[in-house]
Order: structure tokens, then C-alpha cells, then sequence
């Protein structure tokens, strides 16, 4: 008998839309239960569900993790865009980018108001339209809680079945693809906005550069552990073999399908053995580290025996963790 397969979804909306959100999740437990002989499961996810006390971190950092982790993000607005709302939308827009997930959809509520009503905030509903316009991203109209439900099902009805295929093949697989973190994103879209503006095909020893050159480099203060010498000159090595290959280029830029290359995969195993819900650079380090590639073998050429030392410093090493000193 197939398992169920659970579609996680992710509603972001200001306090006016309470009511609408309110709507929408007993509207999808209705559909659950229409949809329950498919082996099918939609759970709701809203910031209702967080409590204060969960995370020492900024709670929206919270929300922002779980939005990475979704299968669909619905934006909903009406007369504002918050803060808060629009950096969900940002998060969900970034990790798409990078993966493919989560799915988004944005409505936009089109009722009458009142003048009295209106202040200064209608600006950021007018200058998100833009930026959504800017992206290529085309968001829905709707003019009450029923034409949003019937909305949305017609858009679930032609994504489900895609989504349901994504699953079965991770289950095949025998293993579930871990969002990227903030951090990561940031560092793989940088690394790809690289090479497509030198037109190269994006190639490891960019990655390596990346990751060596970040602000309190994990991958650095690793080979840092080994001797401060041998890591400034890993770091120097990457940098300028990433330098050479935008200078003589083996090939021309094509998007990079993240979640398909091999150190990400590698990278991924480790997320999951981690238990922490996403790939951080540590794991993005040990991907690197455990992928056969020339990147890999010119790294171990430099640092011959100590090598095997690299591994196991990368693989103890708190990600988090305060560095004590070198080992000189």
C-alpha cells in the first residue's frame, strides 16, 4: 500500500487577513478529507502555530526556516504588504530560485474600501506589485474567501501531481532534499551570479572560492586548524583558479540545477545525519570535501597526509562553535 505523502503548506498574510486564513485552513482540512483515498495529506503552516518561546533566535528567523522547508507558500494582501510578509515572500522567492521549492502564490484581495481607511501603507502594497512585476512572478486577483478557494484549487489541481512525483522520487532515492539555509543561498546565488557574468560554466573551485572567502569562513577555520599558513594559501589557490577559469573559460554559462550537482547531494546526507533541517555550509564543506573532482585533488595535493586530518576536523567541528586557536 503507497504511504501518504504530505504536502506542506506555508500561509504568510498581514493581521487584516486573520479572518481569511482562518477560512482557509478549515477549507483545507475539507479538501483533505476529499482527497484522502489519493494517499494525499495537505498540512497547514502559519505563523499562529509558532510560540515565542521555541527559538533564542528572532522568531522570524523561525518562520523563515520553516518557509525553506515547505512544498507551497501562499502570500496573501489586501490593503499593505508588512515587513514581516514581504521578507517570508523574499525567503520563499530565494530558495525557489536555488531549488525549485517552495512553489509560490500570491493573492491579492479586490474589495471596496473606504477612503478613511486608506494611509500611507497602501505604498508598500503599490511598490510590491512593482517589484512581483520585476521578477516575472504574476500574482491572482480575488474578490472573496470562495473565489480564493476556487483559485487555488484550480492551481493545486495542475501542481499536485508534480509535487506527488517529487516525493516518490526522493522516497525512491531513500532520501528527502534538505532546504538550503539563508547563508547558503546567499553564497550559491552569488557564486552563480559570478558566472554568468563572466559566462562560464559554474565548475567547483568557484564554490571552494566562495565558501573560503566568506566573512568567518567555516571552511577556512578549519584548514586554519591545521596551520594558519596552509589556509591562507588553500584560500589564495581557489581564488585564483576561480580567476583563471573566468579568464579562459572550458565552456559557456548555463543555470545551475543546484539540487542536482554531486557535492550537493553529498552535502545533503550530511544535513540530514545532522538532524538540523537544512544545509549549512558546514555541510556545503564536507559536500565539497567528499566529491571527486580536480578542485578536490588539487586540494589534497596540497595538503598531502594532513588531508585525511581536514576531514575529520570538518566533520567533529561544531558549526556554531567558537574557534579556539590555531594549531601551530
Amino acid at each position: 500500500m503507497p504511504s501518504f505523502k504530505t504536502i506542506t503548506i506555508f500561509i504568510a498574510s498581514s493581521s487584516e487577513l486573520k479572518e481569511e486564513r482562518d477560512n482557509f485552513r478549515l477549507f483545507i482540512a475539507g479538501l483533505n478529507d476529499k482527497i484522502i483515498d489519493q494517499q494525499i495529506y495537505m498540512k497547514i503552516i502559519q505563523w499562529e502555530h509558532f510560540l515565542d518561546s521555541m527559538s533564542d533566535s528572532r522568531l522570524q528567523d523561525e518562520y523563515n526556516k520553516a518557509i525553506r522547508q515547505v512544498d507551497i507558500v501562499l502570500c496573501l494582501f489586501f490593503t499593505k504588504v508588512g515587513k514581516y510578509t514581504e521578507e517570508e515572500f523574499d525567503t520563499a522567492f530565494a530558495a525557489f530560485k536555488m531549488t525549485g521549492r517552495p512553489k509560490i502564490w500570491t493573492y491579492f484581495k479586490n474589495a471596496n474600501i473606504t477612503t478613511g481607511t486608506i494611509t500611507e501603507e497602501i505604498m508598500t502594497l503599490i511598490q510590491f506589485k512593482k517589484k512581483l512585476a520585476e521578477f516575472g512572478h504574476f500574482p491572482t486577483d480575488y474578490a472573496s474567501t470562495a473565489d480564493l478557494h476556487n483559485k487555488f484549487r484550480d492551481q493545486l489541481d495542475r501542481i499536485l501531481p508534480q509535487l506527488i512525483l517529487q516525493k516518490r522520487t526522493e522516497e525512491l532515492r531513500g532520501i528527502q532534499q534538505q532546504p538550503f539555509n539563508e547563508m547558503v543561498i546567499k553564497l550559491l546565488a552569488d557564486t552563480d551570479a559570478i558566472c554568468k557574468q563572466n559566462n562560464v560554466p559554474l565548475q567547483s573551485p568557484f564554490i571552494y572560492a566562495a565558501i573560503l572567502n566568506l566573512d568567518k569562513s567555516y571552511a577556512y577555520e578549519c584548514l586554519r586548524r591545521l596551520s594558519p599558513g596552509i589556509a591562507n594559501k588553500v584560500r589564495i589557490f581557489f581564488t585564483k583558479y576561480a580567476e583563471d577559469l573566468c579568464k579562459k573559460p572550458t565552456g559557456i554559462y548555463e543555470k545551475s540545477k543546484w539540487t542536482e550537482r554531486k557535492e550537493i547531494f553529498a552535502a545533503n546526507k550530511f544535513s540530514i545525519n545532522d538532524g538540523v533541517g537544512d544545509i549549512n555550509v558546514k555541510h556545503l564543506f564536507l559536500g565539497l570535501l567528499n566529491t571527486a573532482s580536480t578542485s578536490t585533488l588539487e586540494l589534497q595535493k596540497i595538503l598531502g597526509a594532513q588531508y585525511p586530518l581536514l576531514l575529520q576536523v570538518a566533520q567533529t567541528l561544531d558549526h556554531m562553535s567558537t574557534l579556539p586557536p590555531a594549531i601551530e
